[in-house]
């Protein structure tokens, strides 16, 4: 069933400390007597005043009246997105002037009311989903830090609270939602008609709901507690995931952190990251199968802070790009014997990964926030001239709930012993928009020789894969070699260059892979440009509308600063194949090159892989073979999945 992001047990429990302390939240003021703020398209949050030295000891209960005030003005006028924003912006407020206790009952309040758009809502249009996750990226991540800092300065508000808990949720429900979506509709295409139309109406049927919910939380007072709707809500929940399995594990209730390490095999190490605000110290989340939920050992705060990691990253994939040298990229953050953000590998080991304190010899699977998707964690150098690769299996997911959910689908396909007719299919394309390629119908063709009765077309149109859906459906791995081609637009999606032929214009997108390339291969290879990490959906500074009317108007927008807040950490293209029934892919993290290196690469790792080495010791087999070569020619190279 579906849970709200503040669960009902800890705001029973929170209801308990606020009986304690004497809060009262069911407020004596009115919605006649709220006054709304002035509305005026405009890209920044509402304008709060200083707090006074009066008023930063105001009790709590007092002191959040006027955010109260302003929320049910904005609600009974039916902007609930603004509603939602204003209490998420007083609480950053006081949170600012370390009024924590005053922010906790806000920021509860927040999870609650932002609710709906929280929600993946698979009806959502790509441009909704996408102007939502907008919306609450940058909010969902204050919350999150919040609740994080909350742990370790204020612990005594953490009893009662869960706070670890409600962090992670929140952060789990920002990440890779549009690649979550992708996973649901896939899903919802292969129900028949009616049965689409019958899980459509019940969706639409618990949007609505969830939005009554809201009102009746206004209408009585009761903003925080459990509500009767609460019950008709998890039953429509239940009803929907009956028929969409997939609901329920990607847009409904969060796995646990304790779900999600009893899932970990022993030597298992789950790291999710969470990029702050630009000047604040990015989070780690650690999990271990036998290591217990101390919040002093699972939650790890960094010495690296946000832009500087992401700018450190964007240097890293530039200098690599101009063919420097591992030993060009491996600096510390000093420049000149002076500080310097911009860090080279050494130094983000140093404040990224050392104060995580790794235990060496371990499969390490690395949940990544933004851009750290294309951070090649295993060339990072970790002392003594070893590198991670050296000490650590290395595979990365989009977020704890897709490897959860990819993880529960890969042992449900082992319990059926999934049996493939091919160990390989291989598909190449040579042509391009403006620059052909040389050597993609070559790397086709080696890697074939490791598999030679298994089916490959080095230079395929689009109408070839199709004519090869029954292949692609029983191949063991499938490999792609081609153009990789971002497609302007608002999804920022990306697309596979194949041969046109007749009315197919040789544009593989995540519609026809998700819908026409279904498949269970344990391994599918992109060897293109830029396969891992997506493109930011829109340009930093640009302004998201709040509750915009059908004609597109609005009253208000916001926008962020923060490089925390645009894009999504893996492509469009991964999570098609995801969605299509892939259990691991092998992707790329920046432009690799056309020549007879990559070839050489690639050719190493099906060798690997026909004399039985598992994806992600050929993945490391064949590094350590082609080390001395430039970082641009193997390093780029992760594997993702399960």
């Amino acid at each position: 069933m579906r849970s709200n992001i503040a669960s009902t047990k800890s705001i029973a429990v929170f209801l308990s400390l606020t009986l304690m302390l004497g809060w009262r939240f069911d407020s004596a003021i009115s919605l006649g007597q709220a006054q709304s703020r002035t509305k005026a398209k405009s890209p920044g949050p509402p304008q709060h005043q200083p707090l006074s030295a009066s008023r930063s000891r105001t009790p709590p209960e007092v002191a959040i009246q006027p955010a109260l005030q302003q929320f049910r003005a904005e609600f009974a006028e039916g902007r609930y997105e603004m509603a939602a924003m204003t209490l998420n912006d007083s609480a950053g407020h006081f949170y600012d002037q370390n009024a924590f206790e005053t922010a906790m009952p806000l920021y509860l309040m927040f999870a609650n009311f932002a609710d709906p758009f929280i929600t993946i809502d698979p009806a959502d249009g790509q441009q909704e989903t996408i102007r939502k996750s907008l919306i609450i990226k940058d909010v969902s991540r204050n919350y999150a830090k919040f609740m994080l800092n909350t742990l370790q300065v204020r612990p005594n508000l953490c009893k009662t609270i869960n706070c670890m808990e409600l962090a992670w949720q929140m952060t789990e429900r920002v990440k890779s939602r549009l690649l979550r979506v992708d996973l649901i509709n896939a899903a919802m295409s292969r129900l028949n008609a009616s049965e689409r139309h019958q899980v459509e109406q019940l969706i639409n049927t618990v949007k609505g709901q969830r939005t009554d919910r809201i009102r009746q939380r206004v209408e009585s007072g009761n903003l925080l507690g459990p509500t009767v709707a609460d019950g008709t809500i998890e039953r429509a929940d239940a009803d929907i995931s009956r028929q969409l399995p997939e609901y329920a594990d990607l847009a409904g209730e969060i796995p646990s952190l304790q779900r999600i390490k009893d899932t970990l095999a022993d030597n298992e190490t789950f790291l999710s990251f969470l990029y702050t605000n630009n000047r604040r110290k990015v989070y780690v989340v650690k999990l271990e199968r036998n290591q217990p939920l101390d919040p002093n050992r699972v939650v790890i705060k960094t010495e690296m802070l946000t832009e500087p990691l992401y700018n450190s990253i964007e240097w890293i994939k530039k200098r690599i790009a101009d063919e420097a040298s591992l030993k060009e990229i491996s600096g510390s953050c000093v420049s000149e014997g002076q500080p310097d953000e911009l860090c080279g590998l050494q130094g983000i080991y140093t404040k990224l990964l050392a104060p995580l304190k790794l235990d060496p010899n371990r499969r390490l699977i690395i949940a990544t926030d933004l851009n750290l998707s294309a951070l090649p964690f295993d060339i990072i150098p970790t002392g003594n001239g070893a590198l991670m690769m050296d000490t650590f299996d290395i595979t990365y997911v989009p977020s704890a709930t897709v490897f959860y959910y990819l993880r529960q689908r890969r042992t449900s396909a082992r319990q059926r012993t999934a049996s493939f007719q091919f160990n390989y299919a291989g598909f190449g394309y040579s042509g391009g928009e403006g620059n052909n390629l040389i050597h993609t119908e070559t790397e086709i063709t080696n890697a074939s020789r490791y598999f030679p009765n298994d089916p490959n077309v080095p230079n395929a149109t689009e109408n070839d894969l199709y004519q090869h859906s029954a292949d692609i459906a029983n191949a063991r791995s499938l490999h792609f070699a081609t153009h990789n081609y971002f497609e302007p637009g608002v999804d920022a999606s990306f697309y596979l260059l194949f041969g046109a032929r007749g009315k197919l214009n040789g544009h593989l997108t995540s519609q026809k892979i998700i819908t026409s390339l279904r498949n269970h291969a344990d391994l599918t290879v992109l060897s293109s440009c830029e396969t891992a990490q997506a493109n930011d959906n829109y340009r930093m500074g640009t302004v998201t509308p709040l509750d915009p009317q059908k004609n597109g108007a609005y009253v208000r927008g916001i926008f962020s600063d923060c490089v925390c807040s645009y894009g999504e950490s893996f492509s469009n293209l991964s999570g098609a194949f995801f969605a299509a029934g892939s259990k691991r892919l092998l992707l790329t993290q920046w432009k690799i090159r056309d020549d007879a290196l990559t070839e050489e690469f690639i050719s190493k790792f099906f060798w690997a892989l026909s004399n039985g080495s598992q994806p992600a010791q050929a993945l490391r087999e064949t590094k350590r073979k082609m080390k001395t070569e430039a970082p641009l020619v193997w390093a780029g190279f992760m594997l993702a999945g399960d």
